[in-house]
């Protein structure tokens, strides 16, 4: 996309993510959360700040690569699982860069099909669909 991207990111269960944060086990569950929440906002900013100075560099610009900060929404209903997974293939379809999802190099759907390795997680994004067929499926329908 010429403009912006989008990426689907699960967050681990606060158990596992304590291992990997330095929080202090006295605090309060709100207080707890809120500081989860800063550190996560913290490793997402470094990774946009990082991609741009690269990107920067890479083709000799200057300042800011992003206008806006970040959006993000939690996910807790299925359906809407399946329907961000289904906008995020058909994006650049809808805003006419390519013609089929499959041609689409800079996406996951190609990725998700793909036996080559990735670390993206795979067998959960197909299993979720029931499976490789049904997640060729689901991406056929057009409602």
């Amino acid at each position: 996309m010429a403009n912006h991207f989008h990426f689907f990111v699960r967050i681990k269960p606060d158990a596992e993510l304590a291992i990997h944060f330095e929080i202090s086990d006295k605090l309060r569950p709100v207080e707890w959360q809120a500081q989860l929440a800063r550190q996560l906002s913290q490793k997402f900013s470094n990774f946009f700040n990082a991609y741009a100075k690269a990107y920067n560099n890479h083709f000799g610009h200057k300042g800011a690569l992003f206008l806006n900060p970040f959006k993000r929404k939690e996910v807790i209903d299925e359906r809407y699982y399946n329907q961000l997974i289904y906008y995020i293939h058909h994006n650049p379809v809808k805003h006419g860069f390519s013609s089929e999802i499959s041609r689409w190099p800079y996406s996951s759907f190609q990725s998700l099909l793909s036996d080559k390795s990735t670390l993206l997680c795979r067998d959960d994004v197909l299993n979720w669909f029931g499976g490789r067929d049904a997640f060729i499926a689901f991406h056929a329908n057009t409602d």
